[in-house]
């Protein structure tokens, strides 16, 4: 970062990476005469971030198209 009080190329900084190094999953199923049980596990190891906009964009249950065709230009508050 360099101490100009303007925010440049030169201020960005590596912050690390959202994509696990291992993604699992288990899935069980139990039977025992008239009864079941059903069970699902899965999970993610190794990311260094937490990758937000994904889960914003599944949160608000939203298009893709809305995210990614809004307008973004002179005037907008949009930070797209």
């Amino acid at each position: 970062m360099v101490p100009d009080g303007k925010i440049t190329e030169a201020d960005k900084t590596l912050i690390g990476n959202p994509h696990p190094d291992f993604t699992f999953g288990l899935n069980a199923n139990l039977e025992f005469f008239n009864f079941d049980v059903q069970m699902f596990f899965q999970g993610v190891y190794g990311n260094e971030i937490y990758l937000y906009p994904r889960t914003e964009r599944a949160y608000y249950n939203r298009p893709a198209y809305m995210y990614d065709e809004r307008w973004t230009g002179e005037g907008s508050t949009n930070d797209g």
